[in-house]
C-alpha cells in the first residue's frame, strides 16, 4: 500500500510541474487560418487554476476586479484566469502605474513580456 501511495504522490507532483503554473510562455500554436487571442487569459497557463487557484467555493460576484485588489481579496489572475486569494507572497506586477496581483512567478514573467495583453486599458 505504501508503494502505491508513493507512486500516486509522485505522479501528482509531476503533473503540477508539467501542467501547473510554470507552463511554457511561448505563443500558442493555433489551427491554420485562426488568429491567436491578443487579450485575456493565456491558454498556455491554463494549468494554474489547478496548481495556484483557490479550492474554496466562491461566487463570481466575490471576485475583485484588478487593478485595485488588496491582500485578502479574491481575484482573477490576468494572465492565467485562475481565481485565487491575494496573499503577501503572491507576485505583484505593475503597468502604467497600476498594480496587478498574479497567481505565480510564471504569470508575472508572462505579464512582463506582454503587459498590454493582460492589463486593463487606462481611461
Amino acid at each position: 500500500m505504501r508503494v502505491e501511495t508513493s507512486i500516486f504522490l509522485l505522479g501528482l507532483v509531476s503533473s503540477v510541474f508539467l501542467f501547473g503554473c510554470e507552463a511554457a510562455s511561448e505563443p500558442v500554436q493555433t489551427p491554420s487560418g485562426s488568429t491567436p487571442a491578443t487579450t485575456g487569459p493565456d491558454p498556455d497557463f491554463a494549468g494554474c487554476q489547478a496548481a495556484c487557484g483557490t479550492s474554496e467555493a466562491f461566487d463570481e460576484a466575490e471576485i475583485i476586479t484588478q487593478p485595485g485588489a488588496e491582500v485578502g481579496d479574491l481575484v482573477r489572475c490576468p494572465v492565467s484566469g485562475a481565481v485565487f486569494r491575494v496573499a503577501e507572497e503572491r507576485p505583484l506586477v505593475e503597468h502604467e502605474g497600476r498594480h496587478y496581483y498574479v497567481c505565480c512567478a510564471g504569470c508575472a514573467g508572462r505579464f512582463a513580456v506582454a503587459p498590454g495583453r493582460f492589463a486593463v486599458p487606462s481611461a
